[in-house]
């Protein structure tokens, strides 16, 4: 179970023992009671249907994608928690709840998993034959498929144009304090900074202070500190190097959910606080490699061919970590709708952002910040709490 990973990975054993998390948010209450869900438990539609989303979207993001496409780290999950969303802010009188957020979920799985959309049919019919069974009529049941299927075709059309797919012409900078690309290698991601955000006004608007010059004293201590520690790593700091090495939107999804069902949160709460995480996610994300290819600064590999790395090297810009920046944002929200949760949170979080310094892919600098930026968007999202038709217009 992912939650018990969340709280053996910061090694805070102790909150194991500890009551539940109560939900604090604004707009809805978590349901109380004596008895908890297990993870991933079939009563939240939400959490069904993130489940299916995360198991084909594992490994993509940040230099990986179906076909080996790479794709904006975070993007398939906003756009599924958003349609999940509308389909409950738009669901008429009477109509099915369940099958609405099932229908908008097919939907946005199969446009981007085409070959697999006969399952994802399957899967809708039986969360129709879900609802007959607990009572809802055939028109509740048609009304919230209407409903479901309508939002989240509008919510593709909107976003086709957001810029995800539309790399740009890219002028790197020259000289031996910048970043370059691996030998006949594409960078990944010169674009991603250019998509247009779902909360903030722009990619720019939470752009990071410039980092440390390229052989100033900050910049070598730095860098020291990354040839020592690589130099001299404990098995279990080589451990969490890897362990953290992949994309971590899924897994913060993962922990979401986990939290979610166990506090057996209602389709609209759950809905909700995964809204708000992965918008957060992606627009960290954006606002990430925004700036890395701003300040194009250099791996620390790059300034000492002599560091060795426990783990593949990004072919992207040092500054700032994606890592970081989407664990901040993941974190922040966390944090928020579950308090009682939020030092375990927080020290997972610290781990993550700590393991691309193991790695050696990272200056300290470059995660410390991430995890500021991350913590800013998030904060953004949860001040403005917009609805999905907000999210949508954009």
């Amino acid at each position: 179970m992912k939650l018990n990973k969340l709280f053996l990975a910061a090694g805070v054993c102790a909150a194991l023992a500890g009551g539940t998390g109560a939900l604090v948010a604004r707009n809805a209450e978590a349901p109380q009671g004596a008895a908890r869900t297990p993870a991933h438990d079939d009563g939240n539609t939400a959490v069904r249907w993130n489940t299916v989303a995360r198991e084909l979207t594992a490994g993509q993001g940040h230099g990986h994608g179906h076909g080996g496409i790479p794709i904006l780290g975070g993007r398939p999950l906003a756009l599924l928690s958003v349609a999940q969303l509308a389909a409950i802010e738009t669901l008429p009188r009477g109509a099915s709840m369940r099958v609405a957020i099932a229908a908008a979920s097919a939907t946005v799985l199969a446009h981007d998993h085409a070959p697999r959309a006969s399952e994802f049919e399957a899967k809708l019919d039986q969360e129709k034959s879900a609802a007959r069974s607990a009572g809802e009529t055939g028109e509740a049941i048609a009304a919230g498929e209407r409903t479901g299927r309508s939002v989240a075709e509008q919510l593709l059309a909107k976003r086709a144009t957001d810029g995800h797919t539309e790399p740009g012409p890219f002028t790197p900078l020259t000289g031996d304090g910048y970043w370059r690309s691996a030998h006949a290698a594409d960078p990944i991601g010169t674009h991603w900074g250019k998509v247009r955000p779902w909360l903030l006004e722009s990619a720019e608007q939470f752009r990071p202070m410039a980092p440390p010059a390229v052989g100033s004293a900050e910049f070598q201590a730095a860098l020291a500190e990354v040839k020592a520690t690589t130099a001299s790593l404990t098995p279990e700091q080589k451990q969490l190097a890897q362990k953290w090495m992949n994309p971590v939107d899924g897994y913060w999804n993962e922990v979401a959910a986990d939290l979610i069902a166990r506090d057996e949160l209602s389709d609209e709460v759950g809905a909700r606080v995964l809204t708000l995480m992965n918008v957060s996610i992606m627009d960290a994300a954006i606002t990430c490699f925004e700036a890395k290819y701003h300040y194009q600064y250099p791996r620390p590999s790059h300034m000492d061919t002599t560091i060795a790395m426990a783990v593949m090297l990004p072919n992207h810009p040092s500054y700032v970590s994606g890592h970081s920046c989407v664990t901040g944002a993941a974190a922040s929200v966390l944090e928020h709708y579950f308090p009682s949760d939020a030092a375990t949170i927080r020290a997972t979080a610290e781990e993550i952002a700590q393991s691309r310094l193991y790695a050696g892919v990272h200056y300290r600098f470059d995660n410390e910040t991430g995890l500021q930026v991350g913590r800013a968007v998030g904060e953004r999202a949860l001040e403005v709490q917009p609805t999905a038709a907000q999210l949508i217009s954009r």
